[in-house]
């Protein structure tokens, strides 16, 4: 069997690189289908093969951290989480995520993988706060169990199938750390103690 590459490991899931192995028409039908992106505002225009690349190539470099979450029993990609708008000066990040497979949501993939890279942006990148906004319930019950505080609401920011909704910010200093659920994770604490 081909050994997978883990860039930071959790218990139900891994974190690793997107691959250009990885099924991109599989992705293309998750950023298009409206049952997944009902909370997002990527269903105004259909994404295209060119978007798609467009949007794998601007998520290199140094201001952006795309992975794909992989499922351990199975090896499966399930979806993405992205750690993006990274200012290093103001050493802060904004944190949003994708489970692309319908049945691997609601199995606590997502909030694994959201721990896994806030405290990977803590404690590695050294980043002092995160932020995210969402409209959706279930992410919004994520935020506030992990310990992020709700920190405004920007009113009818968001067009959704025919009506405004308000995007609830949230954010999350380093010193807040100590209120996210602690997971062991070896191989990303030697890397963190390395630096």
């Amino acid at each position: 069997m081909k050994k997978q590459i883990v860039f930071i490991e959790g218990k139900k899931i891994y974190l690793r690189p997107v691959l250009e192995s990885d099924d991109k028409k599989e992705y293309l039908r998750w950023l298009n289908n409206y049952k997944i992106n009902r909370y997002s505002n990527r269903l105004s225009w259909p994404t295209t093969e060119g978007d798609l690349a467009r949007y794998l190539n601007d998520c290199g470099g140094k201001k952006n951290l795309l992975l794909a979450i992989v499922e351990k029993k199975g090896e499966r990609h399930i979806g993405n989480i992205l750690l993006s708008s990274i200012n290093w000066i103001a050493r802060s990040g904004e944190l949003s995520i994708m489970i692309g497979k319908e049945d691997a949501q609601g199995k606590g993939y997502g909030r694994e993988a959201w721990q896994l890279l806030a405290r990977h942006a803590f404690e590695v990148l050294n980043l002092r706060r995160l932020e995210a906004g969402t409209v959706h319930p279930a992410m919004e019950s994520i935020l506030k169990k992990q310990g992020w505080t709700h920190e405004g609401t920007l009113r009818q920011a968001m067009f959704l199938s025919g009506k405004y909704l308000d995007v609830k910010r949230f954010g999350i200093l380093r010193e807040d750390l100590a209120r996210l659920p602690r997971k062991k994770n070896a191989r990303r604490d030697a890397r963190a103690k390395a630096r």
